[in-house]
């Protein structure tokens, strides 16, 4: 099962964090969700994904903004 994979595509991702397919391509360009590259395949490391979905607000929170640099 994808739960137990340390190393996911962005499909498995999705499935794994419930969240689209775009939403997970908008995080890595964003640079909020870390992603690898093996050739042409994009992998995202489970400790990754998770640390993504950890720093996410949580419900009733506002989104802290990003300080400018």
């Amino acid at each position: 099962p994808i739960a137990f994979k340390p190393v996911l595509t962005p499909d498995e991702a999705g499935t794994l964090a419930n969240l689209g397919l775009q939403a997970i391509y908008d995080a890595i360009n964003a640079k909020k969700l870390i992603a690898r590259r093996n050739g042409t395949r994009k992998l995202i490391l489970r400790t990754d994904l998770d640390a993504f979905l950890e720093q996410l607000p949580r419900d009733g929170e506002q989104p802290t903004s990003e300080p400018s640099t």
